[in-house]
């Protein structure tokens, strides 16, 4: 499973490194948490946001193995935050 994560601030898309908005863009799969979906323009990507509790959130993900996931978090998301766990959860993959 490939999953990118991008860490997004209250800058949104302008905040944003040319790269990391192609990603976003490119995604056929767009998650993230409501706050963070709304800073992104409308594109053909299907947009889910998180579950709660977060861990059911692998679940959802795991429907999803198959397409361009891209996932949004706040701040720097490997600081033991999104990506950390998603890498825990998807590392074998």
């Amino acid at each position: 499973m490939s999953i990118t994560v991008i860490g997004i601030g209250e800058d949104g898309l302008d905040g944003l490194s040319a790269a990391a908005r192609t990603l976003i863009l490119g995604a056929e799969v767009l998650v993230g948490g409501t706050r963070h979906l709304a800073m992104i323009p409308e594109s053909a990507a299907e947009r889910l946001s998180w579950v709660t509790p977060f861990a059911d959130s692998r679940a959802m993900l795991e429907t999803h193995r198959h397409r361009r996931v891209v996932v949004l978090a706040s701040g720097d998301p490997m600081w033991f935050g999104a990506a950390a766990t998603l890498s825990r959860w998807f590392a074998a993959d």
